[in-house]
This record gives structure tokens, C-alpha cells and sequence, in this order.
């Protein structure tokens, strides 16, 4: 693993790059590009990947300090002699329909940030709430799967991407139906 001080430096170098090309891209995007939204898309662009770069190595420590500290209880997740039944189905399409539908909320809100304000707000709305939103689903896909741990591997493989297909294809619905809605 990387030292501390290392990853301290790699996100100041991205931190500079990003902040500087959002300035250069504020300030004389217009000249480059004369009546387009290119210069408001680039600054979102370099601002959300300059986010994930800094933050995600943070979340994952939390998340692992998290699961360490009475994470798995809070998830609930089953025991390896636990049996598939109707509820934990249910339960499974539910929590993806949830997470549907705040990907819904989610571009409804973008849209209202970029109208009213600029690319700077809305990538710090969209970061925190995509986040909130794929940690919900992946939250229920993990309790999900530990179903099938004792499953063989072709069963599990078939569960595993047909779940996925099935979660990545409700919240790309519902960020489709929040686009079309305002």
C-alpha cells in the first residue's frame, strides 16, 4: 500500500491540476469555445474525477473501520446456513427500486443546481448524492449475495452478473426517467 504522505501529494498534484483547469476553463472557456456548454461540462468533468480521485481512497478506509466496528451486523447480513426465501427476494428488488429511484432524485436535483448555479455546485451535489445513492445499492447487493456463498460457481457467476445487470439497469432507468422529467 502507498505511504500516507504519498497519497497526501498525489492529491494535492490533482487537486492543482483540476482546480487549475477549472479556472483556465472558467475564465476563457467562452473565447475557446464561443456559444456552447462544452466549458460548464469540462469544469463537472475535471471537478467529479478530481473528487474521486481524492476521496475514494477515504471512503474505503471508512468503510473497512465500518464493517470492522458492527458493520456486518447493521447490514444483517445471513448466516451461511441461511436458506433463499421469497423475502430476501423481495427485499433485494425493493432496495434496488429505492436506489432507483434516489438516481432519479438525484439528476432531478442536478438539473434544478445547474440551472440556478454553476458546474462547482453541481459537482459537489452530484458526487455526494451518487455516492449515497451506489452505497445504498451496493449495500443490498453485498447482503444479496451472501445468500449464495455456498453456491457452486456457475450458479454463482449467473446470480452475480444477472443481479448486477438487474441493479445497474434499474438506477440507469430511473436516472433516464429523472432526465426526461423537468
Amino acid at each position: 500500500m502507498f505511504s500516507r504522505s504519498l497519497y497526501v501529494f498525489a492529491c494535492g498534484v490533482v487537486s492543482t491540476v483540476v482546480i487549475g483547469a477549472d479556472l483556465v476553463l472558467h475564465y476563457w472557456g467562452d473565447q475557446l469555445y464561443p456559444d456552447s456548454n462544452i466549458p460548464s461540462m469540462l469544469i463537472f468533468m475535471f471537478s467529479v474525477v478530481g473528487l474521486v480521485f481524492v476521496t475514494i481512497p477515504m471512503i474505503t478506509n471508512y468503510a473497512e473501520k465500518w464493517l470492522k466496528n458492527g458493520g456486518w451486523e447493521f447490514l444483517d447480513v445471513p448466516s451461511h446456513d441461511c436458506k433463499f426465501k421469497f423475502p430476501a427476494l423481495s427485499s433485494f428488488l425493493g432496495e434496488q427500486a429505492f436506489a432507483s429511484l434516489l438516481a432519479t432524485i438525484m439528476v432531478v436535483i442536478c438539473k434544478v443546481t445547474f440551472a440556478e448555479f454553476n458546474s462547482f455546485a453541481l459537482t459537489i451535489v452530484f458526487y455526494v448524492s451518487c455516492v449515497i445513492s451506489l452505497a445504498y445499492m451496493a449495500m443490498s447487493y453485498i447482503r444479496f449475495l451472501f445468500y449464495f456463498q455456498g453456491s457452486n460457481g456457475i450458479l454463482l457467476a449467473f446470480i452475480l452478473t444477472s443481479s448486477l445487470v438487474f441493479g445497474f439497469g434499474l438506477f440507469g432507468f430511473g436516472m433516464y426517467i429523472g432526465k426526461i422529467s423537468i
